[in-house]
């Protein structure tokens, strides 16, 4: 039987450089590369965020802003196991600029009251068409600052998104099996 608790991902840089965060069974973190140019294309921006974490999972990508100067991040998750264990890390990491929502998406994320987010995390499970909606939904009910960042994970052979026409692709790579793009939100006229 496999553990439920089967691996580490750690965090890179930062006032928490180098503690582990542990990752459930059923979770795919984003690896060590992509987080670490995720976060120097972010650096610019980083600081004093109100970050916003769709499909949180080990919370990775939260606790990364966090360490490197964000100043808030709500993540969102619908498995209660995810849900009790980023509690846990907050508990340990002693920290309150990080708050869990425990909602499925997208058809949940009109529940999360509504705030003006600078940058927002979205690296939902692969081949199960959610970011579309949930970027739809961002877009609509104004859970965008101007000028926000959106990043999305997604699996490589993802080509045709259809997104808000005012989100312009910034930045992109891809890995054998990911394609990781930032977007960055117009104003629109």
């Amino acid at each position: 039987m496999r553990s439920s608790f089967p691996g580490f991902v750690r965090i890179i840089a930062g006032l928490w450089r180098s503690r582990r965060l542990q990752v459930l069974d059923h979770v795919r973190p984003s690896p060590d590369a992509v987080r670490e140019t995720l976060f120097n294309w972010l650096m610019p921006v980083l600081s004093g965020a109100k970050c916003l974490d769709l499909f949180a999972g080990t919370g990775a990508l939260s606790f990364e802003a966090l360490s490197r100067g964000a100043a808030h991040v709500d993540m969102v998750d619908a498995s209660p196991q995810v849900v009790a264990m980023l509690q846990k890390q907050i508990e340990v990491f002693k920290t309150s600029a990080a708050q869990v929502h425990p909602l499925s998406l997208p058809q949940d994320l009109k529940k999360l009251q509504v705030k003006q987010y600078d940058i927002v995390f979205i690296d939902a499970p692969f081949y199960k068409n959610l970011i579309a909606p949930c970027c739809e939904h961002l877009q609509t009910g104004q859970y965008l600052a101007p000028s926000a960042y959106v990043y999305l994970e997604m699996e490589k052979d993802n080509l045709h998104l259809n997104l808000p026409k005012n989100w312009l692709l910034w930045r992109h790579k891809e890995t054998k099996q990911i394609r990781y793009c930032l977007y960055r939100v117009e104003t629109l006229p």
